[in-house]
């Protein structure tokens, strides 16, 4: 005789079936749908980036920064219609890491997802959420408008004050040693010449390490010691591959030569007449040397990669940094007079009298190959006047004349804007 099935085996196999069915419907619901809703989460994300770093720019730039991101997410497929997607923009953000930072721009795209086979299963919209943070840090001075900064960590002297002429240093900016030393015959900052040293307009002397000085030569006092360390920002490389080589130019008595922006071996001035057209100049292998005769040159850059600066005995020297230069690669010189980079082992020795003036940041982190200051700033007669920031591994300050530094942040080159996804 055959089996005979049941009716209650019957309905348990309709019910399996139809529980199979259920649950392959929704493997294909959450294939299909999932796929969408990842795609669209993607292209949320997407919108939400270059809407935040518009805004961020535009801030920056001080236009509309709200309707700016609104303009790039519609753009991009989200207008805000309230229906399939609601765009939220907040400087500053309203949750988050960076809630209430104004220097952060926060924008939220909240859009649904129309399934294909969800929606037979699952009740409600599909929705994603994605958020997006932009960081729009303004332009600001380098190493925090300090006038003079020795950027050794640990050296002895990494300021030095030897001279019998004065140093005043005006405007405001401070002078500080980044070097951590404090042995009593090894600390960061010494004053140990007959001049004296004032730090006028509110500046101050601070040291990361110990100073040895005294009130008598030193305003104003007492030194603010053991102060934390800086970090030293990192700078682009000026490019040059684009200009023109012009080779080696020895300058001497009786010429009167007018150069060109560009790149040179070496440049060397021991007598005549020098001017230099506006531009960039950079020295690949070799010395940029005066030591007599008279330059001037507005709106110009040094750059030497490998070799000396030095820049003595000129019986009347002018030198301004551009207000507006931008090299090659598109990187913004302005306010940037000499620029030696941290490979660079040579060393910096301006000196001049009272018709010597340099106008811009003087840049020379790397330390020497010998066991010397990487900068030296001699006055041997009058007031030898730098309208400059002085930024180098070891600083001596020397010389029988005076030697003034007046601190204008906006003649010295800043740091650029940064716009950048901090989320």
């Amino acid at each position: 005789m055959k089996p005979h099935s049941s009716k209650s085996e019957h309905g348990q196999i309709m019910v399996l079936l139809v529980l199979g069915i259920v649950i392959i419907f929704g493997f294909v619901a959450l294939s299909v749908d999932g796929g969408m809703v990842y795609a669209e989460r993607r292209r949320a994300q997407r919108a939400a980036d270059a809407a935040a770093l518009a805004a961020a720019m535009s801030k920056l730039q001080n236009e509309n920064w709200y309707n700016k991101a609104m303009d790039i997410a519609g753009e991009n497929g989200y207008h805000n219609d309230g229906a399939f997607d609601v765009v939220a923009v907040h400087n500053p953000p309203v949750s988050g890491a960076y809630a209430g930072n104004t220097q952060y721009i926060q924008v939220v795209i909240t859009s649904t997802v129309q399934s294909s086979f969800a929606h037979l299963i699952f009740k409600g919209p599909l929705q994603n959420r994605v958020e997006a943070v932009a960081r729009a840090k303004p332009s600001q001075n380098l190493l925090f408008g300090n006038a003079m900064v020795g950027t050794n960590t640990s050296d002895c002297k990494t300021i030095w004050f030897a001279g019998t002429g004065n140093l005043s240093v005006t405007g405001g900016g401070n002078v500080f040693s980044n070097s951590s030393a404090d042995a009593g015959n090894c600390e960061s900052g010494v004053q140990d010449g007959s001049g004296d040293v004032y730090v006028e307009d509110g500046g101050e002397i601070n040291v990361s390490g110990g100073f040895s000085g005294d009130s008598d030569h030193v305003s104003p006092w007492p030194v603010n010691t053991n102060v934390p360390q800086v970090e030293l920002p990192s700078l682009p490389t000026p490019y040059c591959a684009n200009l023109g080589y012009w080779g080696s130019q020895n300058i001497h008595n009786g010429n009167d030569v007018t150069l060109s922006p560009g790149r040179y071996d070496q440049i060397r001035v021991t007598g005549g007449v020098v001017h230099f057209n506006p531009g960039l100049y950079c020295i690949d292998n070799g010395d940029f040397t005066v030591n007599g005769g008279e330059l001037e040159g507005t709106g110009v850059m040094f750059y030497v990669a490998e070799g000396d600066i030095t820049l003595s005995g000129a019986s009347s020297l002018y030198l301004e940094a551009s207000t507006n230069l931008i090299d090659g690669a598109g990187n913004q010189w302005a306010g940037m007079l000499f620029y030696m980079p941290f490979s660079n082992d040579g060393l910096l020795e301006l000196a001049g009298g009272s018709e010597s003036t340099y106008i811009g940041t003087i840049y020379a982190p790397g330390p020497p190959h010998n066991n010397t200051h990487k900068c030296t700033f001699t006055g041997n007669s009058g007031n030898f006047g730098l309208r400059s920031q002085v930024i180098c591994d070891r600083v001596k300050v020397t010389g029988t004349g005076d030697v003034s530094i007046h601190y204008v942040p906006e003649e010295n080159y800043p740091l650029p804007p940064v716009v950048e996804l901090a989320q």
